[in-house]
């Protein structure tokens, strides 16, 4: 049985979106300008880019709140999150959303779309995230009146490994 090396640092973090216009059927780099925690310094809040210092198998998730710009009743619109390695994309996910319009005194229920992978990441590596929709749309950091729920968030975790 081996022996645990526990000398590497944990390797973890948490980013908070902000307001920010994506226009229709553009890929637009989303901004995280708001650090919750930064376990290793290893996220940069003013690029929004998560750069490892350290070789290992990551848990990289992304959460955006899409607010349609529109009233019309009836509208569709596809609104898609893409997690990108070194300006490649890893993982694109995309949903598609009715919505009903608004009606006196409704809010139509959020539009959010999460994309998670698990990656090999060499430290140096850059991972960042778009998102993209079919009809011009705002990101909102949290849900409606909510502000203590983040709605829109970035995050990485690396998992520990044996020593070998």
């Amino acid at each position: 049985m081996g022996v645990r090396n526990n000398k590497t640092r944990i390797s973890a973090f948490r980013a908070i979106g902000t307001q920010q216009l994506i226009p229709a059927n553009t890929v637009t780099k989303v901004n995280f300008p708001t650090e919750r925690f930064d376990a290793a310094g290893e996220y940069d809040p003013a690029t929004s880019t998560f750069i490892p210092e350290t070789d290992g198998v990551y848990n990289i998730i992304a959460t955006v709140n899409f607010i349609p710009n529109f009233n019309d009743r009836d509208i569709n619109f596809v609104a898609r999150v893409n997690i990108r390695l070194n300006g490649n994309f890893v993982i694109g996910v995309d949903t598609s959303y009715r919505l009903a319009g608004n009606v006196a005194g409704q809010q139509n229920p959020p539009n959010i779309v999460n994309a998670s992978t698990v990656v090999e990441l060499q430290a140096g590596d850059r991972v960042d995230v778009t998102a993209q929709s079919s009809r011009a749309v705002n990101i909102s950091p949290s849900i409606g009146a909510e502000e203590n729920i983040d709605a829109t968030f970035f995050a990485a975790a690396r998992f520990p490994s044996r020593a070998i």
